[in-house]
């Protein structure tokens, strides 16, 4: 039977030694067998193990004073083999008293005892173990792995050590060595399901979303297989969660890139409507292109349905259901669209719907401001200046969709000339068409030449 370890001896101090003492053979012991400094030296890798062992031991009054009686005892107890206790039994005594102070949550009281049982059986495993379980409830992580580390290298087969040591690894940061020890502990205990769990979480934190799912889904049938509810719920419980959180992430991350998008858009085509455009489009994925044109035509939609809703009140006292609005801004925006696309499929222009879908918003959005500018000052009260707006509203959209049609339709300039007003007749045509489709009578089918005859000629 191995004696108890002398921690003195291992320090290279006496037993009267002070504190200070204790400290200063620790530190200098440290940097003579730091595993950094020994990474090919298993010995010295042993024996730094010993030395930090030996040091939480002696620095703490209270488990020096526990340590120091039992070392006396053993020395001076043992006149004969007759008289001489059985160190393996008061080893098992000991354990079992650290075991019910760790189950009554008593920490410190149960590393003293689990100390006097590794003291006079050097090689107890479970020990080790216990003794870095409560290390780590008291929050000392750093003392737990070196206990655990023996533990797993006096049986290296110890699954429960692995568990444990990659719970300390992971409170202190070191996530890649938590996952090898939880990986560990499920390779030697197959359905060992709270090691799975815990390497989802550590992939959970370390935003590793499909290994994370993969090793909660391992947890549930580890659960199921050892009939364990409470762990099934638990892991199903967090995987639902985790898909929701990343669901919400993603919606969170594209609402940033779309409103990231629309803010360098705007900051860049319109004070240069003719050199901006095509550096924005190129910059944009397809997806990204068609969320963009989408969120500026509802700013576009926006700006026509209040402008034009408080316009309709002033010119036909009444007012007009807002539905109807809505639908008649979308109808003008793909309209636009549709035209566009028209026009460069007919001059063989190179672009796409979603390129016309661009150009529709970004030609739109400077109409949208002159209807919503026009509904908040009233025609009759600020004619000239929705006179001079309405100008410079038209000219800026004409050069938006001059440039759409010759930069990212990839159409010459004359064909670009000629698309522009074209594209901006139909469209017209389909505002116009609307409008007779809201007024208070209606309009027949029939009756929509004459409309618009009228609405051109006044």
């Amino acid at each position: 039977m191995q004696e108890p370890s002398n921690y003195y001896e291992i320090l290279g101090v006496p037993q009267n030694a002070s504190s200070a003492d204790i400290k200063a053979a620790y530190y200098r012991l440290v940097r003579k067998y730091h595993p950094d400094l020994n990474q090919t030296d298993l010995t010295a890798q042993d024996k730094f193990c010993q030395v930090t062992e030996a040091y939480q031991v002696l620095n703490d009054p209270e488990r020096r004073l526990v340590y120091d009686r039992l070392i006396n005892n053993l020395n001076n107890a043992r006149p004969s083999n007759a008289q001489a206790g059985n160190p393996t039994q008061d080893a098992e005594t000991a354990y079992t008293r650290g075991l019910d102070k760790l189950n009554r949550a008593d920490c410190r009281e149960a590393i003293a005892h689990f100390t006097e049982a590794i003291a006079l059986h050097a090689s107890y495993t479970a020990a080790y173990n216990c003794r870095g379980l409560a290390y780590y409830k008291l929050g000392d992580s750093a003392s737990a792995i070196i206990d655990y580390t023996q533990a797993i290298r006096l049986n290296p087969d110890f699954a429960e050590a692995y568990y444990n040591r990659g719970l300390a690894r992971f409170r202190l940061g070191y996530s890649q060595a938590a996952i090898e020890d939880f990986t560990k502990a499920g390779e030697l205990q197959p359905n060992y399901g709270q090691a799975y769990y815990r390497r989802g979480l550590v992939y959970v934190d370390l935003d590793d979303r499909t290994h994370a799912i993969a090793d909660l889904q391992m947890a549930v049938e580890a659960f199921t297989a050892c009939s364990d509810l409470p762990g099934v719920q638990l892991a199903q419980s967090t995987l639902q969660s985790l898909k929701v959180k990343h669901k919400s992430r993603q919606i969170v991350s594209k609402t940033r890139e779309l409103i990231d998008d629309t803010r360098m858009a705007l900051g860049n085509f319109i004070p240069n409507p003719l050199g901006g455009m095509l550096p924005v489009y190129a910059r944009l994925t397809v997806v990204r292109a068609v969320r963009l044109s989408i969120c500026i035509a509802v700013i576009f939609n926006l700006c026509f349905t209040i402008g034009a809703y408080m316009l309709w009140r002033q010119i036909y006292n009444n007012t007009v259901p807002t539905d109807k609005l809505i639908f008649t801004g979308g109808v003008v925006f793909l309209g636009f669209a549709v035209s566009s696309f028209v026009m460069r499929s007919f001059l063989r222009g190179r672009g796409s719907f979603v390129g016309d879908l661009f150009i529709a918003g970004a030609s739109l959005l400077p109409i949208g401001a002159l209807v919503l500018l026009s509904g908040l000052v009233g025609v009759s009260h600020g004619a000239i200046a929705l006179a001079i707006f309405a100008v410079f509203s038209i000219s800026y959209a004409i050069l938006t969709a001059y440039s759409g049609c010759n930069q990212i339709s990839n159409m010459s300039e004359s064909a670009s000339t000629l698309s522009v007003p074209t594209i901006f007749c139909l469209t017209g045509f389909i505002l116009a068409a609307c409008i007779a489709w809201m007024r208070p009578m209606g309009i027949r089918p029939d009756g929509l030449v004459t409309f618009l005859m009228g609405f051109l000629i006044n």
